[in-house]
């Protein structure tokens, strides 16, 4: 339970800083998920007509098992941040299998930054490990739909509204 000066979060706040949808957090979680914890401070308010009386208010601490599952960054030692790697090369570097990195390119080649001479990918080409390393850290995860919660990459355009 939040202890006095912390603050509690509403279900919204709670969606948007994990990167769940607001829906699916107050209406399919608590469903979904028997133990999913009752607010600390439900809504107050509420009358026979309706209307509104604020948000109910949860403990993020009782909401934290709840976070969506991502894989753990990967940090390798300042002095490869420079270096020029192949794909296959930067797996063996953050210690991954080379199909995990390499099906990335087959999946998803607009993930992946240019080259060291400024092109897109092409048989062995060389990527600086400082930009491998931000495309690998911001995937997703796993699931349909995860891409929706991927961060912009700095290379990838935004897409125009139509």
């Amino acid at each position: 339970m939040a202890e006095r000066g912390e603050t509690w979060v509403t279900l919204k706040e709670r969606a948007a800083q994990v990167g769940y949808s607001h829906g699916y957090v107050v209406h399919v979680m608590p469903r979904y998920y028997p133990d999913f914890p009752a607010p600390e401070r439900p809504r107050r308010g509420m009358g026979d007509k309706g209307g509104g009386g604020g948000s109910a208010l949860h403990d993020p601490a009782k909401l934290e098992p709840y976070r969506p599952r991502r894989p753990a960054p990967v940090e390798p030692a300042g002095e490869d941040l420079d270096r020029e790697v192949t794909l296959g090369g930067f797996a063996r570097l953050i210690g991954v299998d080379g199909r995990s990195v390499t099906q990335i390119k087959d999946d998803r080649p607009d993930t992946l930054p240019d080259t060291v001479d400024g092109r897109r990918w092409y048989p062995r080409a060389r990527y600086r490990v400082r930009d491998l390393l931000l495309m690998w850290n911001s995937r997703p995860g796993q699931g349909s739909g995860s891409d929706r919660r991927r961060p912009p990459l700095p290379w990838t355009a935004p897409r125009a509204e139509e």
